[in-house]
C-alpha cells in the first residue's frame, strides 16, 4: 500500500494539470518508450490513450507518473534478477565444487565459463536498464523544468516508490536469504524509508492545512495578506500565488454570466428592467475591481521568485518583505482604478451599455 498522498491531492495546482504539448509528448514516445516517430497513427493512438486518464488529458502530471512508474518496474525487476542471479550462482558454486573434487577439469572449465556468462549477462542487464533510467531522468528534467510545484510532486511520489521498493527487496531477502545481517541491514532501510515518507506526509499535511485556512475573502484582503505573507512561509505563499489565480478565473467565469445576462436585458425592446441593469452594472464593477486586483497580486507573487529558494531567500530579507507589503498595497488599491484593466472596461459599457462593447469584453474575457 502506497504511503505518499495521492496526487488527488496536487490536482488542483494547473501548474501540473497542464498539457505537455507535442514536443514533450513525442520525446516521451521516441525517446523513453523507444518508439519509432515515423509512426504518426501509432503515436496519435499513444496520446489518445493517455488522454484517458485521471485529469482527462496528456498532461505533465501523467508523464511524471508514467516516468516514475517505469522506473520503479525497472529497479524491481533488476532486484529479481540479482536474486535469481544470486540462486543460479549458489547452485552452479556447488556443482563447481564437485568438479573440482572429482578433478574434472573439463566440468570445471565448462561451469566457470557459465558463472562468467552469468554475470555478463546480468552486467549488461542491468547497463540497458540504467541507460533507460538515465532517459527517463532526462524527460523528467523537461517536464519539471524548474517549476518548483512540479518538482515537489515527483519528489512526493520518489519517496513513495522508495518506500515500495525498500520493501519490495525486504520481503524478497527475508524468502530467499539465509543472511541474517543482510536482512537485518534491508530491514533497516526500509524503516528508514518508511520514516523518510511519514515525515513527507506530516510537512505536507501541515502545510496543507495552512493553505486551505486561506479564505477568498482573504486574497484582497491587504491585512490578511500581509498576516500570511508575514509568516515567511515560501510553500504558502506559491499556495497563496495558485488560489489567486484560480480565484481570479472563478470570478471572471462570473462576470461572464452577468454580462451574458445584461446583454440579454438590454436587448428587450422595452430596454430591460432598469432597476436590474443597475444592479447587475454594480456587481460586474465590484468583480472587475477584484479580478484587477488579483491579476496585480499573482504579478507581484510571481516576482518574488520561481522556486521554494528564492522564495525563502526574499521573505527572510526585512527590506524585501516591506517592500512586498508595500506592493501589496499599490496592487488592491490599483484594483479600483477606474482608467485601466477591466474596471476600466464595466465602467464604459455602464456609461453607455450596448450590445457591441458587452460583446467585446465577453470575448475578452473567455
Amino acid at each position: 500500500m502506497r504511503k505518499i498522498l495521492s496526487h488527488r491531492d496536487f490536482i488542483s495546482l494547473r501548474d501540473l494539470s497542464e498539457p505537455i504539448g507535442e514536443r514533450l509528448a513525442e520525446s516521451y514516445y521516441e525517446d523513453y518508450m523507444g518508439n519509432d516517430i515515423s509512426e504518426k497513427k501509432a503515436l496519435d493512438s499513444f496520446v489518445n490513450n493517455l488522454s484517458k486518464s485521471l485529469l482527462g488529458g496528456l498532461s505533465r502530471i501523467n508523464l511524471i507518473d508514467n516516468i516514475r512508474k517505469g522506473d520503479l518496474d525497472i529497479k524491481k525487476e533488476i532486484i529479481t534478477k540479482k536474486y535469481a542471479l544470486r540462486d543460479e550462482l549458489d547452485s552452479l558454486e556447488i556443482k563447481r565444487n564437485k568438479a573440482r573434487s572429482a578433478g574434472s577439469r573439463e566440468a570445471l572449465i565448462q561451469i566457470e565459463n557459465e558463472i562468467d556468462k552469468k554475470k555478463k549477462e546480468y552486467a549488461a542487464f542491468v547497463k540497458m536498464k540504467n541507460a533507460q533510467m538515465n532517459k527517463g531522468s532526462d524527460l523528467m528534467h523537461k517536464v519539471i523544468d524548474g517549476n518548483e510545484r512540479r518538482r515537489e510532486y515527483y519528489e512526493t511520489g520518489l519517496a513513495d516508490d522508495e518506500y515500495e521498493l525498500t520493501k519490495f527487496e525486504y520481503e524478497m531477502a527475508r524468502k530467499s536469504s539465509e543472511d541474517a545481517d543482510e536482512i537485518k541491514k534491508l530491514k533497516s532501510k526500509f524503516d528508514d524509508a518508511s520514516r523518510k515518507a511519514d515525515e513527507l506526509i506530516a510537512r505536507i499535511s501541515a502545510r496543507k492545512n495552512k493553505s486551505s485556512s486561506i479564505k477568498d475573502s482573504d486574497l484582497s484582503d491587504i491585512g490578511e495578506l500581509k498576516k500570511i505573507i508575514g509568516n515567511k512561509d515560501a510553500g504558502v505563499l506559491m499556495d497563496l500565488r495558485d488560489k489567486t489565480a484560480e480565484r481570479s478565473e472563478d470570478l471572471k467565469e462570473k462576470l461572464v454570466k452577468i454580462l451574458n445576462d445584461l446583454r440579454k436585458e438590454i436587448s428587450l425592446k422595452s430596454g430591460g428592467n432598469r432597476k436590474k441593469i443597475k444592479a447587475d452594472l454594480a456587481k460586474a464593477t465590484d468583480i472587475a475591481n477584484e479580478i484587477d486586483a488579483l491579476e496585480n497580486l499573482y504579478v507581484l507573487y510571481s516576482s518574488v521568485g520561481r522556486g521554494k529558494k528564492s522564495i525563502d531567500k526574499k521573505l527572510s530579507s526585512t527590506s524585501s518583505l516591506t517592500d512586498i507589503f508595500s506592493k501589496i498595497n499599490v496592487a488592491v488599491t490599483d484594483g479600483k482604478d477606474a482608467q485601466s484593466g477591466l474596471t476600466k472596461d464595466v465602467i464604459d459599457i455602464s456609461n453607455n451599455p450596448t450590445d457591441s462593447k458587452i460583446k467585446s469584453l465577453t470575448k475578452k474575457l473567455s
